[in-house]
């Protein structure tokens, strides 16, 4: 928890730190009053029947009770402004962190609920009374002062309390981990499940998914019970040693006052006194269990943060022509294991403003996840992307953003009007713009149709929606603000014919302004006005020679990544319904000619 400390005084709030510890120093030292008020009684008052003295004492023992009620107060108000302070200071980069793709949604999920622990915790009773733990030194001495016996007796109540807070810690610390896992398991499944709450209803997963969450939860209580049985055991040992030694020091007190040793207000005073020292530390066993989680989720959030790199040199660069390169992308499967294929091997393309350029693919090529990584969803493991010459990395993730639309196979949805999630919540936009966005992307007519047009309210992920309607939401938000890129995955899934005849045109009109556009699409009619094909197999690139993909089948990979034959097939391979197939019926010859780059 020192290290804690540490952190907060040289990082979030140096001087709230200090603030807390003044303020320490204050009411540890007035709580004295009631202590020495009860032995001026006892010493003076009642051996002199002075009802003057009496008066003054008891005023300055109000006044001072009455500072340290303030006192107590504005360190209440500070530790809440310490909290402040630390989620001012961390939620903004943790935020980045959570949603900047380098994280498992789980992990992110858990670093949110640290974070919030950790703001909670700075602001409870609990984190102030650790201010109090270094006065139980300035006790024991006031104690020898009384007598040294006295002095050695709560000393050695310290320390006996001491070994029970360190039994206490060590004891439970398997458990303590046992549960931090077990709870965090059961609540990423609990959120997964709540995330997909309609396929658990159509698949009737219900109780097999409550089985399998009440598993982990009982885990997560079972482990739960064995921390609260260590801490309770400790604790309720804690509380009979405080209490023996309060009984066993009045004793003694007493005993010295018999031979003449101490004055009989010393008898008060001492156990008192043991009492203001030994309290922090049975304050400590019984928090424990709070004091070790939030210390664990202070510097879970830490480490993460201090791991996460921001992006150097991002800055607010010229406005983009739309001239996009991707060099030697490559995209691992799983990052810790590097003898697996990875997802993209080595991809490599570029393409000019006004130019489109289609990619078609079986199942699990790699297609998505190339969309995915050029429009910032994800991060690579090497190669480049770049925006004008300028690496992804040197763009401002708003800059990035705003310069390319990005269309997901399934795309999400916010909560807020159809307007706002077309506008990409930016405030202040004007209706025409969003309009005007919704005109480009050929589905304005289609938006007007929902039952408020672009004032209609979406809520819990657009439930309400049609899988078509959604679609044609996200693509107006892909054309909104003029990108110069465009990068659709799968845009005419979902789609009717005439939606899609209208986005084809509106596609085509794109085009011709000069945006660049990256459509992963088997349509035909979006592959008839591509100027480039490409087929991705196995996470390579193959650029196909002939300008009408819909009769190519994508070629064995050469020894050259991304340099490969092309396909000019002797026999026309028929379409169905528009769209490009390459797999499910073969050619009947296949002559590779002089291998081409994709460039």
């Amino acid at each position: 928890m020192t290290d804690a400390l540490q952190v907060l005084y040289r990082i979030y709030g140096r001087d709230h730190v200090l603030g807390m510890v003044l303020l320490a120093v204050i009411s540890n030292v007035l709580i004295l009053a009631p202590s020495l008020h009860m032995l001026q009684v006892y010493n003076r008052v009642l051996t002199a029947f002075s009802v003057e003295t009496l008066i003054y004492i008891t005023l300055l023992a109000v006044f001072a009770l009455a500072v340290y009620g303030l006192a107590e107060s504005i360190r209440g108000r500070i530790a809440q402004r310490l909290a402040t302070a630390y989620s001012v200071a961390v939620s903004e980069p943790l935020f980045d962190l959570v949603t900047s793709g380098g994280v498992d949604p789980a992990k992110s999920s858990q670093l949110m609920r640290d974070f919030n622990a950790v703001r909670t915790f700075l602001a409870s009773r609990t984190f102030t009374g650790l201010f109090d733990l270094p006065f139980v030194p300035l006790f024991l001495l006031f104690l020898f002062l009384v007598h040294w016996t006295v002095g050695l007796l709560t000393l050695i109540g310290a320390i006996f309390l001491a070994a029970l807070s360190y039994m206490n810690s060590s004891s439970s610390a398997f458990a303590q981990k046992a549960n931090r896992t077990a709870e965090n398991e059961a609540q990423a499944l609990a959120q997964s499940a709540l995330a997909r709450s309609e396929d658990v209803r159509s698949l009737g997963l219900q109780a097999t998914l409550r089985g399998w969450w009440a598993q982990k939860l009982v885990a997560a209580l079972n482990s739960a019970d064995d921390v609260g049985r260590h801490t309770s055991a400790y604790y309720g040992l804690s509380r009979g040693v405080r209490q023996g030694i309060q009984v066993i020091l009045m004793g003694w007190s007493a005993f010295l006052v018999l031979h003449g040793d101490i004055s009989g207000g010393l008898i008060f005073l001492a156990t008192m006194i043991s009492s203001k020292a030994l309290g922090p530390l049975e304050q400590l066993i019984s928090s424990w269990d709070t004091l070790t989680k939030s210390t664990q989720s202070f510097f879970a959030v830490e480490d993460a943060l201090a791991h996460h790199q921001a992006a150097p040199g991002q800055q607010i660069l010229p406005a983009p022509a739309g001239h996009l390169t991707v060099s030697n992308l490559v995209i691992a499967a799983d990052e810790s294991d590097k003898s697996q294929k990875p997802v993209l091997d080595g991809v490599t393309f570029e393409i000019r403003p006004g130019e489109l350029i289609s990619i078609v693919g079986m199942s699990g090529s790699g297609k998505s996840v190339l969309a995915r990584a050029i429009a910032g969803a994800i991060p690579v493991t090497s190669g480049k992307i770049a925006l004008d010459g300028a690496a992804r990395e040197q763009w401002r993730p708003e800059q990035w953003g705003s310069a390319i639309g990005y269309v997901a196979q399934e795309p999400n949805l916010f909560p807020g009007t159809v307007a706002a999630n077309i506008a990409r919540f930016k405030p202040g936009v004007p209706a025409q713009d969003i309009y005007a966005a919704g005109q480009a992307a050929g589905v304005h007519e289609m938006i007007l149709g929902l039952s408020n047009g672009y004032m209609t309210v979406i809520a819990d992920g657009a439930s309400k929606l049609s899988s078509g309607q959604k679609k044609g939401i996200a693509l107006a938000r892909a054309f909104y603000g003029q990108p110069k890129v465009l990068i659709l995955d799968q845009p005419t899934i979902h789609l009717d014919q005439i939606a899609e005849a209208q986005f084809v045109a509106a596609l085509a009109e794109a085009k011709r302004q000069g945006t660049a556009i990256v459509a992963i699409s088997q349509r035909g009619s979006i592959v008839e006005l591509a100027d480039r094909n490409y087929a991705m197999r196995d996470g390579r690139l193959h650029l196909l020679q002939n300008r009408n993909a819909t009769t190519a089948k994508p070629p064995e990979p050469a020894s050259a990544v991304n340099q490969t034959p092309t396909a000019e097939t002797s026999s026309a391979t028929p379409r169905r319904a528009g769209i490009v197939n390459y797999s499910v019926e073969r050619p009947q010859k296949f002559v590779p000619p002089t291998p081409t780059a994709a460039t």
